[in-house]
C-alpha cells in the first residue's frame, strides 16, 4: 500500500467536487508526502505537529489517503494518471478513523450511517414522544450531547467533534448550548406556550448568534437583515426535487425582482486595497531613517492611501468590466469609515505618542484585514455582489415565466451537473419582501397547526415552515441553526420527538417530503446516539486528543445541565406525589365509600406500576385520559386529578396524537 499526506484534506472532502479536489492534490503531491506505510506516514506527521505552534496546531487538518499500490516508484509512474489513481483509491484516513473511498461522497457514506442504525420507516406512533425529553437528553452521555444542535454529518463524514465548529466560530457553540438550555427552560419548566411570533424566531437567532457578533460596534444579533441577502448551492444540501420545487416557485411568485439563482462573484475590492496600502505603509516605514512632521507625516499617509485606491481601481475594472470606479470608491469609503484608519493615523496626539511606528502597526493591522476579505467579501462590498449577480441572473421570474415543468426539470439537471465547475447561490428578496413572507409563513403555520390530526401532518407543516424561513433568509447570519433549533422547538411543543439532522444545510434545497424523511431519520438518529453512547464517546476523546477541552466543554454545558437536574428533579417529584396519592387511596376511608370505584382504582394503580417501569410517560397519561373523569374525582380526589395535568403540562406528552393512532383502548396494559 502507498499513503499520501494530504493537508486540508477535510476541507477537500467537503467541497462541491471532492473527488476532482482529491485528485488534483495527489496529482501535485512532492515525493516526501507519499510512504510506504501508515506508521512512516503518521511518524512524519507527528514531527510536522510538534514544531507547529499551538494555536496552529489546533486549525491544522490533514490526512491520508490510502491507494492499492505496491510502492513509492510506482505510484510515482502513476501519478500523472488520473483514472489509474482513482481506480487504486481505497480509503481515506482522517484522526486514526479509515473511510472507504467508495464513501468519498458524503451522501454515500450517510447511507452507511442509516444501516449502522437500522433505519426503518417509522409508523406515526414512533415518532411520539413517550419519555420527557429532557430524562431522554439525560441518557446522553454529557460528552455527545453537542450532537444535539451540530450537524451529524461534521461528527460522522468529518471526523469533527465541537472542537472543530467553535474553532471557525469562537463562542458559537457556547451560544448553541445557552440556547438550547433556554428553549428547554421556557418549554418545560415555564410551560410557555402560544402561537409562533416573529419576534420570537428573532429572539432564537439572537441568543444563537451573541459570540458570531459579538466584536462589532452595532451587533446583528436579533436584527431583521437589510437589503438583499444569498447562500450557495451546496452539493450536499441540494436535491433535484427540492430546486425542481423552487423553480416552480420562481416560475409563479410573478416577481421580476424576487428569488434568483446566480453567481455570487467575490470581486476582491477591499483584499486588493488592504493588501497594496498594507504594503505600502511596510515600505515607507521600513525605508524612512529620520523623523517626520506630523503634516509630513499626513501628507504621506493620504498620498499612499490615494496611490492605494488608483491601483485597485484600475485592477478591479480591468478585470470585472461591469464594477465602475465611482462603485469602488464607495466600497472603500464606506469600509474604512468602519474601521477608522484615518482616527488611528491622522490623530496628532496618536502620532506625538507613537510616531512613524503608526505606519507599521496599520500595516498590520490592514494585512490582517486583507486575510479575512480574501475569500469571502467585506460588508461593504457584499451589497455591490449581490446587485452584480442580480443583474447577471439567467434564473428569475423573466427567465423562468413561459417555461413547462418539463424545461424547469432540465434546468434544476444542468444546475445540479455543473455545481462543481460554476459555484451558483440562491439570491434571496430584499428585506422588506422577506418580511412580509415570513409573516405570511408564520400565521399560516399557527392556522394550519390547529388542524393537525396526526404526526405526519404536524411534521410536514413545521418542516413547511422552516424550509420557508430558511429560503428566504431573514438574518445576516445564523439562519440555518436558528431554523434547525425551531424547528425542534416546535416538534417538542407537540409532544413530537427532537430530530438529529445529518445536514441542517439541507433546509434550504431539498423538497418538503425529502425534508419530512431527513426529520424522521434524524429522530432515530437522536435514539441511536443514546444507545451507541459509549462507543461514539470514545470516538469523541479520541479526536479530542489531548486537548485540555473537557472543563471548558463543561463549562458550556452548565446551564443546559442545569435545567435538565431542575426539570427531573420536579418529574420525580410528581412521581413520589401520584405514588402518595395511590398508596393514601387503598388505606383511607375512600376505598370503603360508596363513591369508590374499586375496579378504576385497581386500573389505575397497575397502569402506575407499569409506568414505575417502563418509564412510558405518554401510554400512562392517555390510558388515564380515556377514563371517566368524573368517577375518577370521585374515587382519587381533585387532587389527582390536577397532579396529572401538571404533569403532562410538564411533559409536554401528546395524548391526543397517541389516542387517534390506538386502536384498542378497552384495556390500556395491553398497550
Amino acid at each position: 500500500m502507498v499513503y499520501v499526506l494530504v493537508k486540508n484534506l477535510p476541507e477537500l472532502l467537503a467541497s462541491n467536487d471532492p473527488q476532482q479536489a482529491v485528485m488534483e492534490m495527489i496529482g501535485t503531491v512532492k515525493p516526501k508526502l507519499v510512504f510506504e506505510s501508515l506508521d512512516s506516514a503518521q511518524l512524519y506527521m507527528d514531527g510536522e505537529l510538534k514544531v507547529m505552534s499551538s494555536d496552529y496546531r489546533a486549525k491544522y487538518s490533514y490526512g491520508f489517503v490510502e491507494l492499492d499500490i505496491k510502492s513509492k516508484d510506482d505510484f510515482k509512474a502513476m501519478q500523472s494518471k488520473p483514472e489509474q489513481l482513482q481506480k487504486a483509491m481505497l480509503a481515506f484516513i482522517i484522526k486514526g478513523k479509515r473511510m472507504n473511498a467508495l464513501w468519498l461522497d458524503v451522501k454515500e457514506h450517510e447511507k452507511q450511517q442509516l444501516l449502522d442504525m437500522k433505519y426503518q420507516e417509522p409508523t406515526p406512533e414512533d415518532v411520539l414522544l413517550k419519555e420527557p425529553y429532557l430524562s431522554v437528553l439525560a441518557k446522553m452521555p454529557v460528552s455527545l450531547r453537542f450532537l444535539c444542535f451540530i450537524d451529524y454529518a461534521l461528527f460522522h463524514h468529518f471526523n469533527e467533534t465541537w472542537t472543530a465548529y467553535d474553532s471557525r466560530e469562537p463562542g458559537s457553540v457556547l451560544d448553541l448550548f445557552n440556547t438550547h438550555a433556554q428553549v428547554c427552560r421556557h418549554l418545560f419548566l415555564a410551560g410557555q406556550s402560544g402561537q409562533l411570533t416573529l419576534k420570537h424566531v428573532q429572539e432564537l437567532q439572537s441568543s444563537l448568534s451573541q459570540n458570531l457578533f459579538a466584536k462589532e460596534e452595532k451587533s446583528r444579533s436579533g436584527v431583521l437583515r437589510e437589503g438583499y441577502n444569498s447562500f450557495p448551492i451546496l452539493r450536499d444540501a441540494v436535491s433535484l426535487d427540492g430546486l425542481v420545487e423552487l423553480l416552480k416557485r420562481i416560475r409563479g411568485d410573478k416577481n421580476n425582482d424576487g428569488f434568483m439563482i446566480g453567481e455570487v462573484k467575490h470581486i476582491g475590492i477591499m483584499y486588493q486595497f488592504y493588501s497594496t496600502l498594507s504594503n505600502s505603509l511596510r515600505v515607507f516605514y521600513l525605508q524612512t531613517k529620520s523623523p517626520l512632521s506630523f503634516a509630513d507625516f499626513s501628507k504621506v499617509f493620504v498620498e499612499l492611501k490615494e496611490r492605494a485606491l488608483k491601483d485597485t481601481i484600475k485592477s478591479i475594472t480591468q478585470a470585472h468590466p461591469q464594477v465602475s470606479e465611482s462603485m469602488i470608491r464607495e466600497v472603500i469609503g464606506l469600509e474604512l469609515q468602519s474601521i477608522k484608519l484615518d482616527v488611528m493615523c491622522l490623530d496628532e496626539e496618536n502620532y506625538k505618542k507613537y510616531g512613524i511606528i503608526l505606519f507599521d502597526t496599520a500595516s498590520e493591522r490592514l494585512l490582517h484585514l486583507a486575510s479575512q476579505t480574501e475569500l469571502r467579501p467585506s460588508q461593504a462590498e457584499l451589497p455591490l455582489a449581490l446587485k452584480l449577480a442580480r443583474q447577471l441572473s439567467t434564473i428569475n421570474h423573466d427567465h423562468l415565466a413561459k417555461k413547462s415543468d418539463d424545461e424547469l426539470f432540465a434546468i434544476a439537471k444542468n444546475v445540479m451537473a455543473n455545481l462543481g465547475q460554476q459555484p451558483l447561490s440562491i439570491l434571496t428578496p430584499d428585506a422588506k419582501t422577506a418580511e412580509y413572507l415570513a409573516q405570511q409563513a408564520i400565521d399560516q403555520y399557527n392556522s394550519n397547526i390547529k388542524k393537525v390530526k396526526t404526526p405526519d401532518e404536524a411534521i410536514r407543516c413545521i418542516v413547511s415552515l422552516v424550509h420557508e424561513l430558511e429560503l428566504i433568509h431573514l438574518f445576516h447570519d445564523a439562519n440555518c441553526r436558528t431554523n434547525y433549533f425551531l424547528m425542534n422547538e416546535e416538534l417538542l411543543k407537540l409532544g413530537l420527538k427532537a430530530t438529529m439532522l445529518y445536514n441542517p444545510n439541507r433546509l434550504d434545497l431539498y423538497s418538503v417530503a425529502e425534508l419530512e424523511d431527513q426529520v424522521k431519520q434524524g429522530m432515530r438518529r437522536f435514539d441511536y446516539v443514546i444507545a451507541e453512547g459509549s462507543e461514539l464517546d470514545k470516538m469523541n476523546k479520541e479526536w479530542l486528543e489531548k486537548k485540555p477541552s473537557s472543563q471548558f466543554y463543561e463549562n458550556m454545558a452548565t446551564q443546559l445541565n442545569k435545567v435538565i437536574a431542575g426539570f427531573n428533579q420536579r418529574y420525580e417529584d410528581h412521581m413520589k406525589k401520584l405514588e402518595k396519592m395511590l398508596d393514601l387511596s387503598s388505606s383511607d376511608q375512600r376505598l370503603f365509600s360508596s363513591n369508590t370505584n374499586k375496579t378504576l382504582l385497581i386500573s389505575i394503580k397497575k397502569l402506575f406500576e407499569q409506568f414505575k417501569g417502563d418509564s412510558n410517560v405518554l401510554r400512562f397519561t392517555s390510558a388515564i385520559h380515556l377514563m371517566d373523569k368524573k368517577e375518577m374525582e370521585q374515587t382519587l380526589g381533585k387532587d389527582f386529578i390536577r397532579e396529572m395535568e401538571s404533569l403532562q403540562a410538564l411533559t409536554r406528552i401528546n395524548s391526543s396524537f397517541y389516542q387517534g393512532l390506538t386502536a384498542n383502548y378497552s384495556n390500556p396494559l395491553n398497550k
